[in-house]
């Protein structure tokens, strides 16, 4: 029995050595690289921003929605005609031949108003065997023509005034606001996503070291029994508890290694670095950047996180494009009365421009013309539909804006309740370690004279262990609510990536 008790006493110590060792040792991630890096390369991050440049793009476009517009065409032409004639054969042909050349330019307004200068000329000359009463054909020109007219097009209802006109760049620079504020509302929620992780890996560096402690203590304990049992002063049956203690202590240790070893891959993740080398925490540096003292007020930290919150702020202007929206929907339904006029003038020189332009310049000839156009439907159900959906999208848009308010509400004061809980146990727990590290002293002593059984020992060595890992996770929760506040006030953003 006594073989077998060594045989496993130095089987465990042996194991316990290996466990310790496959704890690797992990790159060291200060709070501030940790928080450069996600910011660098942060998938979720970049695509936000991504998204804001591109709004932006359309806000540039919609700038230029009513550009000057330049159009020409030109062609040419040569037919000829048959036609009855008293000449000889009764047949008679005509050939003409017609060059024309015209440019313009247009441009729209969002009042609805559009105006266009389009100018043309034209070459054209004709052959004719014979007229139609037998006389000898000849040849008519070339003659030459040029015109100018200047049009000009009003929508009256439909389409009227910049409300609809300019209803496209409004709501692609509201998108663009949208679309920035969610972008700093991703920032701050990486920033928080990773603060919280860089935290959480070092509670769990924390664990490891304090489970390696448990490990080594058993050891240590384990040893000793061993020794005494050697001597002959305790039973060997006694080094079955310390046995039972180090193999707890080991599978708390495997344990803890892979909430770290997790723990490190979703910190990797969050950095943009998926796969990337284990890091770790240093704890020296975590235990200085703990704000054991904060005391923040509650309701200037509400007032703070309804007026600087992203998600509020992205919101709000989310129902302004629901409001602009709404006052155009059905637009394309309203009855549609437009004006059209036009002033134009002419000139035609036979065989020489000149006359032409003379022509047009004194204004022989031209024209002007005036004209309204109008249409509408004859059933308004679908521009009510329209029009009432639009409303709805309103309501859904202020629905949202009041959730969020009232979200953030609760956010604080939850974030509060944990900061409060988190200092309370952090005190609590201070001293119950204080008094459980005086009990396992006791205890050792009551044992090494005969007054204490094993499992007592083994049981104050828990308490004392489980108050440390307590304090731990206060400590934590400490740090995690102080970011959580800071996340919801809107202040995080600017405190560690200005």
């Amino acid at each position: 029995m006594n073989g077998r008790i060594f045989v496993l006493v130095s089987l465990f110590i042996a194991g316990a050595a290996h466990v310790i060792a496959g704890a690797a040792h992990a790159e060291t991630l200060s709070q501030r690289d940790a928080v450069a890096r996600a910011m660098a390369a942060n998938p979720t991050l970049a695509a936000a921003m991504i998204e804001a440049k591109q709004a932006h793009q359309s806000v540039l476009a919609e700038e230029d929605l009513y550009p000057f517009i330049f159009y020409a065409d030109t062609n040419y032409g040569r037919q000829t005609k048959p036609s009855l004639s008293l000449a000889a054969g009764g047949i008679a042909t005509s050939t003409s031949d017609s060059f024309n050349l015209s440019a313009g330019v247009s441009k729209a307004f969002s009042t609805g108003t559009s105006i266009a200068l389009d100018l043309a000329g034209s070459i054209n000359a004709q052959n004719f065997t014979a007229s139609s009463t037998g006389i000898a054909g000849g040849k008519m020109g070339p003659g030459y023509g040029f015109s100018g007219r200047l049009t000009l097009s009003q929508s009256l209802i439909r389409g009227l005034g910049k409300t609809v006109g300019e209803a496209s760049l409004r709501q692609a620079r509201l998108s663009w606001s949208a679309a920035q504020l969610k972008a700093d509302r991703v920032a701050s929620e990486t920033l928080q996503a990773v603060l919280m992780a860089w935290w959480e890996l070092s509670y769990n560096s924390g664990v490891v070291e304090i489970r390696k402690e448990a490990v080594e203590l058993a050891k240590k304990s384990l040893a000793e029994v061993q020794s005494r049992i050697d001597k002959g002063t305790v039973a060997p049956v006694e080094a079955l508890t310390f046995l039972t203690a180090m193999a707890s202590r080991e599978e708390e240790l495997a344990q803890a290694i892979d909430s770290l070893t997790r723990q490190s891959l979703e910190m990797t993740r969050l950095l943009g670095e998926p796969g990337g080398a284990d890091v770790s925490v240093d704890q020296a540096q975590a235990q200085a950047l703990i704000p054991f003292d904060l005391k923040p007020d509650l309701t200037k930290v509400l007032e703070l996180a309804l007026e600087n919150s992203y998600r509020i702020r992205e919101l709000t202007v989310l129902a302004d494009i629901s409001r602009d929206q709404a006052k155009i929907a059905g637009e394309a339904l309203r009855p549609k009365l437009d004006l059209l006029a036009w002033i134009q003038g002419e000139g035609l020189g036979n065989q020489s421009m000149v006359p032409a332009f003379e022509q047009f310049g004194k204004a022989q000839a031209g024209g002007a013309f005036v004209g309204l156009t109008f249409e509408m439907p004859l059933t308004n159900g679908r521009k009510r539909a329209q029009r009432a959906q639009a409303a709805m999208a309103v309501e859904v848009a202020e629905a949202n804006l009041m959730a969020a308010a009232q979200q953030i509400r609760t956010d604080v004061e939850s974030a509060f309740s944990k900061l409060d809980s988190a200092q309370q146990r952090w005190k609590l727990a201070q001293q119950t370690l204080g008094f459980a590290a005086q009990q396992v002293q006791a205890t050792k002593r009551r044992y090494e004279i005969g007054t204490a059984i094993a499992i007592e020992v083994e049981q104050a060595e828990d308490a004392w262990r489980q108050a440390k890992l307590r304090v731990e996770r206060a400590k934590t929760d400490l740090a995690q609510a102080d970011i959580q506040i800071q996340h919801i006030s809107g202040s995080l953003l600017s405190k560690y990536a200005p």
